[in-house]
């Protein structure tokens, strides 16, 4: 038993400093996003997401050069190349505000703002509110923390509640029998 519990209040220790966020002492290493749209989505394979633009909310009114973005018109379709697959949370009829880069060969690239990730930037929904892109499983895990905590606490509850309830009727039973 005291294993246990030192080994409890070593996870909680250790998990302590990942629970909390840095203070503002973030440098972030990105460039300058070429252009900011909002568009809808209408179609996604596999890391891009091709957007019908509805506005053009930062233009870099570049040429159609490899080196330069080109220039970004409302009603224009653009496929987007985002990093690490993340075009998955991204849903087909949806409007979002998109941050793009020019990568220099000739494609744009944005990623998904992730709210836990100071440095974070790119695609968010139309109306500026970050996409959630946790799991089911991690944006349920404080449902699923307070389960495994609460229900055997309310089992134990109830057993200590039957005991009792055994014991008192078990002690009347042995009154009446002296009687």
């Amino acid at each position: 038993m005291r294993s246990w519990r030192g080994l409890a209040f070593a996870a909680v220790i250790l998990a302590a400093p990942s629970l909390t966020s840095c203070s503002g002492n973030v440098t972030c290493d990105y460039g300058q996003a070429t252009d900011t749209i909002i568009g809808r989505v209408i179609a996604r394979e596999g890391a891009t997401a091709t957007f019908s633009i509805e506005s053009v909310v930062q233009s870099s009114s570049g040429s159609n050069s490899a080196s330069r973005p080109p220039e970004l018109v409302p009603g224009q379709a653009v496929a987007v190349r985002y990093y690490r697959d993340r075009s998955r949370f991204l849903r087909v009829g949806t409007s979002y505000r998109v941050e793009l880069s020019w990568n220099g060969s000739g494609a744009f690239e944005s990623d998904v703002h992730v709210a836990g990730d100071p440095c974070s930037r790119g695609t968010v929904y139309a109306n500026g509110r970050a996409i959630n892109t946790a799991g089911w499983l991690r944006s349920h895990l404080g449902l699923l923390v307070a389960a495994i905590i609460v229900v055997p606490l309310l089992i134990s509850l109830l057993f200590i509640v039957a005991m009792k309830g055994a014991f008192c009727r078990r002690a009347r039973r042995g009154t009446r029998e002296r009687t």
